[in-house]
This record gives C-alpha cells, sequence and structure tokens, in this order.
C-alpha cells in the first residue's frame, strides 16, 4: 500500500489537474509547487515527476505558453533532473495508458508549431497515428477529438490547407471513422487520476542509470523510504546515485 506522504502528494496532483481548463496559470503553480513538495519529502519516482511534466506541458499550452512548453518538453536530466526525469518517464510509459496518449497529443500539438511544415506533419502524423491506434482499441470516444486535433495541426503547419500528400493518412483515418468529425476547437482530454497501475506490494520497480546499469526493488521497499528518512536513515537517492526510477 502507498505511503500516506505518496497519497498527500497524488492528491495535490489531482488538485492541480482539475484547475488545468480554467485556470492553467493556477495549474501551472501548483504543479511546481508540488515539485518543491517532491524535493523537500524526496520522493523522487518517475511516475510523480511524469505527471508533473505531463501537468506542465498542459498547464502551459493551455495558457498560450506554446515556446514554454516547448522548453519544458525538450527538457533532459542533464538540464533539470526532475523535469527531465518526468519527460523521459513520459517517454518510457511510466504512467497509465491514458497519459501516454495524452502525451502523444502534447507532442502533436507542439510538433505543429515546427518552422519546417513537411517535418512537423510527418511528426504529427506519428503521434496521431498512435493516439489512434490506442482510441479505437480502448477509448473510442478519444477518436473524433483525435481526429479534429489533427485537421488542425495541419491546418496550422500550412496556414488553413495542407497539401494532399501530407493529408493522406488523416483521410484515410477520418474515412474508417465513418462519421462526420464535430468542427470544434482543438482540445485535450484531461489527464488520468494519479493512481499507480502497479498496485501489489511485491511488484519490482527499476532504479536506472545515465548509463543503462539496472537495479530492481520492491515497490514496498521505495514507498516506505519516506518513513526511512524520517528515521534520519539514507534515502535511496543517497544511497544510490545518479538514478531515475521506472516502474515495470
Amino acid at each position: 500500500m502507498a505511503s500516506s506522504a505518496f497519497q498527500e502528494l497524488c492528491a495535490l496532483g489531482e488538485q492541480a489537474d482539475a484547475l488545468l481548463d480554467e485556470q492553467p496559470a493556477e495549474a501551472e503553480s501548483a504543479y511546481l509547487d508540488l515539485v518543491r513538495k517532491v524535493i523537500e519529502g524526496r520522493r523522487f519516482d518517475a511516475f510523480l515527476l511524469s505527471k508533473i511534466a505531463l501537468g506542465l506541458l498542459l498547464a502551459k499550452i493551455k495558457r498560450g505558453d506554446i515556446d514554454g512548453a516547448r522548453r519544458t518538453q525538450a527538457v533532459d536530466i542533464e538540464g533539470n533532473m526532475l523535469i527531465g526525469t518526468g519527460i523521459r518517464g513520459l517517454e518510457q510509459f511510466q504512467t497509465s495508458e491514458h497519459d501516454r496518449v495524452l502525451y502523444y497529443l502534447v507532442c502533436a500539438f507542439l510538433h505543429s508549431h515546427e518552422t519546417d511544415p513537411k517535418a512537423g506533419a510527418k511528426a504529427v502524423t506519428r503521434c496521431m497515428r498512435r493516439v489512434l491506434k490506442y482510441a479505437r482499441a480502448k477509448e473510442p470516444e478519444l477518436v473524433p477529438m483525435a481526429l479534429r486535433n489533427w485537421r488542425l495541426h495541419l491546418a496550422h503547419l500550412y496556414d488553413g490547407r495542407a497539401p494532399a500528400s501530407m493529408a493522406k493518412a488523416l483521410l484515410t483515418e477520418e474515412r474508417r471513422y465513418g462519421r462526420e468529425v464535430p468542427a470544434v476547437p482543438m482540445a485535450f482530454p484531461p489527464p488520468a487520476k494519479w493512481t499507480l497501475s502497479w498496485t501489489d506490494p511485491g511488484a519490482k520497480m527499476s532504479l536506472v542509470d545515465r548509463q543503462g546499469r539496472v537495479r530492481s526493488v520492491t515497490q514496498a521497499e521505495f514507498l516506505d523510504d519516506t518513513e526511512r528518512v524520517r528515521r534520519g536513515g539514507p534515502s535511496l537517492l543517497d544511497r544510490i546515485k545518479d538514478l531515475f526510477i521506472t516502474s515495470e
């Protein structure tokens, strides 16, 4: 069972998520405050950091800070260990399937702001194909949103009308859908709940260093780390330097 400290951080994350649509600036502040709490509580795990990174990306996009979102998405571990670990966690699927697909939607949006329309369109297509593959199988209600976003991304890249060669994959997917796609503004689904998918206390997690070396620990070992720190003992981060956490 997750520690109370971990659960408290997850609850704060869900509160931040709830602000995204109506108060994105306040949501961004809440995620940054959560980063500070992660540091203070020494809860350096990829699930939390990935959820925070995803929330920051969405908050920046929703308040119109596209450059800020692109900088955040481009951060690596060397540039910012916590956010960089969160971005890497998103790319390595350390959150739910829903959040992974939401991250693809974010990436597609950011690619639609590239200066090279052809490169941007190809990247958008790669992302949206992944989104639709998942949506058809697991969340069919996301299909019309994904198709609408895709069309808007191509229109943005090409100032209103994409060449037929760049829209071919989209047109194929629209025909496959077989229904009219509502002409609504671009949108993102809300993030998934801050709930770990590896609920078995005996489940293994991997500690992976920058050279790719792996050490496995159980969920219980990691989630009990807060109590060890409270008792004055070394945390996992102290005992295993330069590592970031990934769930198996």
